[in-house]
């Protein structure tokens, strides 16, 4: 953990997705990947089904892994998102009633579920320097979370209440909602 701003690594990324999976793509298999240094490392748009991601390195910029609504049957096994979220901001910094400062742009999550997903598996991963885990705020069906690792400053599910169908199980989870180091 840096504690001292000057020893902070700066990543910049442009927009894009290294992977943009489109709705029409379906029974792929992406294993042994490292994917980086893109906005999103991986971009799942509405339809896209039956996609497994296996024993992958990934680091995007707000989002690692983002998930569009109507996606659906994704497993992602052994995903490993090592962040650098900044020890030395302050929580309230990026939970500010109103969106725009620089903090809130740190509101990521390892991977973010958008509006209706479902049947997405999350296991053997290891999600850690973030500040949120995994984002499940809107209406995810049939999420399964197990055996996962994590790191983070907020939350490591965040989920709506329009959700069903949630299991979170046999998870290591250190420092969640700590603010700080």
């Amino acid at each position: 953990h840096q504690a001292d701003p000057r020893e902070t690594e700066l990543h910049l990324f442009p927009k894009g997705e290294v992977f943009k999976l489109d709705g029409d793509c379906s029974y792929v298999v992406i294993e042994g990947l490292d994917i980086r240094y893109q906005y999103n490392a991986l971009h799942f748009e509405p339809g896209a089904h039956h996609v497994t991601v296996r024993d992958c390195a990934v680091k995007g910029g707000r989002y690692h892994v983002l998930v569009r609504g109507g996606a659906h049957d994704l497993v992602f096994d052994g995903l490993s998102v090592h962040d650098r979220f900044p020890d030395w901001v302050a929580w309230s910094d990026v939970k500010r009633p109103t969106s725009g400062g620089p903090g809130h742009l740190f509101q990521g999550a390892a991977i973010h579920l958008t509006n209706d997903v479902d049947q997405v598996e999350v296991m053997h991963g290891s999600f850690t320097g973030l500040f949120d885990g995994i984002g499940a705020a809107n209406a995810p069906t049939h999420l399964r979370v197990h055996h996962n690792t994590f790191d983070v400053r907020d939350d490591v599910l965040q989920l709506g209440s329009a959700g069903w169908g949630i299991e979170f199980d046999h998870n290591r989870v250190l420092r969640a909602h700590s603010g700080g180091p």
